[in-house]
């Protein structure tokens, strides 16, 4: 649950500094931000970073898990679709057709 919220932030993240940008490629840029931080951790990097500084650990993770990328797709698939839907609907009560 952690890992679709992770994806969350950074979409809500780049929704607020791009606002016009369309949703889908905001879900991309979530989705590929989610990973390349869930890919990075395989280095171990962000392993021996947070040995010195524990709160990095909490940001970038120390351990990779693969099921994690496929968390990060379908969270950016289901903020995708909740974000059109929200547009459509918005859209729908600003012009109402008769």
């Amino acid at each position: 649950m952690s890992d679709a919220a992770y994806t969350a932030l950074i979409y809500c993240v780049v929704a607020i500094i791009a606002p016009r940008s369309h949703p889908l490629i905001v879900a991309a840029a979530a989705v590929l931000a989610s990973c390349a931080v869930e890919l990075f951790q395989l280095t171990g990097i962000p392993r021996a970073l947070a040995e010195t500084t524990p709160a990095i650990g909490l940001v970038l993770g120390v351990e990779f898990q693969a099921e994690n990328l496929a968390t990060y797709v379908c969270a950016g698939v289901l903020l995708l679709i909740l974000d059109w839907v929200t547009i459509q609907t918005r859209r729908s009560l600003t012009n109402p057709t008769s």
